[in-house]
């Protein structure tokens, strides 16, 4: 396999916008693009392409996953998701250092404790309840997520589940419609987000034309592994 490159799926003439501007760096802390080489090349392009960085650190959000895969309350699993995200920013420590400008690291926390992110939080749940084609992509990100998830390993309770998973978007979603207020004009993640989180942006972020979303795409192409947690290992 030859060595990883990262390009960011975008023309000529957007690049051509990004000299002096700063951009968010959206990190699942677990998932394999995060990590090691394809952190390292992902450094490189934001050096070679923005002024600054800051980082948008999902970690006590992954206490949703972890209560997938342990078939326990997610609030069972909020220190170690904590922890994740602490563990995370040793692992890459010399990554990180490379920056050319890390403007800061935002634990997921402080999204969640933001005096707007309650607002937020409930105009979307509005939304949901009165607008049923919002609902429905809600809906299908959800149903979507869980057939994959199951295949790996099967949930026995999927009411529980779609519930989990459920208040896991609705929190990803309200917390994105914040993130312009780090004054950063491209938000960075590998691949694409998924299409509840779109029409989230569409509907609350764009427009205002706060916060461009930018896909970061690796190659060669590979098959990630599953989310990996640490904390979890190590209760095994």
């Amino acid at each position: 396999m030859g060595q990883i490159r990262a390009f960011f799926k975008c023309d000529e003439i957007e690049k051509s916008r990004f000299a002096g501007s700063v951009c968010l760096l959206s990190i699942s802390v677990g998932q394999e693009n995060h990590e090691d080489e394809r952190l390292a090349v992902t450094i490189d392009l934001i050096n070679e392409s923005f002024s600054g960085c800051v980082i948008s650190l999902y970690d006590s959000l992954q206490r949703y996953t972890m209560a997938l895969i342990r078939n326990q309350p997610p609030s069972y699993f909020y220190p170690m998701a904590v922890k994740e995200g602490e563990l995370w920013l040793e692992r890459n420590a010399s990554y990180l250092k490379r920056l050319n400008n890390l403007k800061a690291v935002k634990h997921w926390d402080e999204w969640l404790k933001h005096p707007n992110y309650q607002s937020y939080l409930e105009n979307i749940k509005t939304l949901i309840e009165t607008d049923v084609n919002f609902k429905a992509i809600f809906d299908g990100v959800v149903l979507a997520y869980l057939k994959r998830f199951n295949k790996r390993s099967l949930l026995l309770d999927q009411e529980w589940a779609y519930e989990v998973c459920f208040n896991y978007l609705l929190e990803e979603c309200a917390a994105l419609c914040l993130w312009p207020e780090a004054e950063c004009a491209y938000e960075i993640y590998p691949g694409q987000h998924n299409a509840a989180i779109e029409e989230t942006r569409k509907r609350f972020i764009l427009p205002q034309k706060t916060l461009t979303p930018l896909p970061l795409v690796f190659k060669p192409r590979k098959n990630l592994r599953p989310q990996q947690f640490v904390t979890l290992n190590n209760m095994e």
